[in-house]
């Protein structure tokens, strides 16, 4: 007999660029993980590149393509300085509130606050 076959198990990833907000898509055949017995194999570093973090991982097609969705919901496509979205995501945090919720109200009170120019218009 030969050796068993192994059966690809996929995985996918959001990646996200931290300096231009860009968002990608990667996936990597999991068998094929750099690891103690596989000195070649693919890495973490290989998946974000230059740059890069993950946002999301999973071994499903269909979360994937959940998340997909729900990412391409978020208003303004999020291309804004790192510390700015790094403390809302802080606000949100300590507040437990979504990121577009802190994102939404920041902006609120900023139009409020410059209601003089809107009403000049």
């Amino acid at each position: 007999m030969g050796s068993p076959v192994m059966k690809k198990k996929i995985m996918y990833f959001i990646v996200e660029n931290k300096e231009t907000g860009d968002i990608w898509t990667e996936k990597r055949d999991y068998n094929d993980m750099k690891s103690r017995y596989n000195d070649t194999g693919w890495t973490y570093e290989d998946v974000m590149g230059h740059n890069g973090r993950i946002l999301f991982e999973t071994i499903s097609k269909i979360a994937l393509d959940a998340k997909l969705k729900e990412i391409k919901k978020v208003p303004l496509g999020f291309k804004v300085e790192e510390n700015i979205k790094l403390n809302l995501e802080k606000i949100a945090k300590e507040k437990k509130i979504s990121l577009i919720e802190v994102t939404r109200m920041a902006l609120s009170e900023y139009i409020n606050k410059n209601e003089g120019l809107i009403n000049h218009w």
